[in-house]
């Protein structure tokens, strides 16, 4: 799914002349890979982010034997981080680049970072409220 997006995501999310310095080693280079973070990337970070969710989620020991169904419970908190990270993974982009210009890897950023913790966490207590 990450693939098939962000190549549906090229055409408008980056020029030819973006794309022909994309490897270059300057600021117009970095620029050009900054607005493929932001443009054809970002948009696709819930296809990963899902599921990295549902596989932690499904291999967390203290689920097992305490959830009648682990797998509904975890695709509803996958489900929920897929949303949450298809309304924000713009915004959670940008600030992957404020903290590091360079980095090529923002979904590792992402899922390390406090706020994506403790927004799976509100999602798991909300999809254990509602029953799944």
């Amino acid at each position: 799914m990450l693939c098939a997006c962000t190549a549906a995501n090229i055409p408008d999310g980056m020029s030819a002349q973006d794309i022909s310095v994309f490897q270059d080693n300057s600021p117009a280079g970095q620029q050009a890979r900054q607005r493929m973070m932001l443009n054809v990337y970002a948009p696709c970070l819930q296809y990963p982010a899902r599921a990295i969710t549902n596989y932690n989620c499904m291999n967390t020991p203290e689920l097992q034997g305490r959830v009648n169904n682990v797998p509904a419970l975890c695709g509803c908190v996958a489900d929920g981080i897929g949303q949450y990270i298809a309304a924000n993974g713009p915004a959670v982009m940008r600030q992957s680049l404020a903290r590091d210009p360079n980095t090529l890897d923002p979904l590792q950023a992402l899922v390390n970072s406090n706020e994506f913790n403790q927004r799976s966490q509100s999602i798991l207590m909300s999809c254990i409220t509602k029953g799944f």
